[in-house]
């Protein structure tokens, strides 16, 4: 796991290269999401079951989100 992590911060996230499925679903979901008018609370809500399906833990998500924000 930790050898994933130092891969990950090596990689730029905008480069990365997702499969065309996955990133046509991934349209899908984010228009699907803006299109509904959710309160906060509700994209919140998506977002932590997106989260929980992914099985991050707590101190994984808090690197992802570390990362994001240096790419940011």
């Amino acid at each position: 796991i930790r050898e994933e992590i130092d891969n990950i911060n090596e990689v730029n996230l905008e480069k990365l290269k997702i499969p065309s499925t996955v990133n046509r679903f991934l349209k899908r979901f984010v228009n699907s999401l803006q299109g509904a008018n959710l309160s906060r609370m509700k994209q919140v809500a998506v977002l932590y079951k997106v989260i929980d399906a992914l099985g991050l833990d707590l101190s994984e998500l808090r690197m992802y989100i570390q990362k994001i924000k240096r790419e940011m």
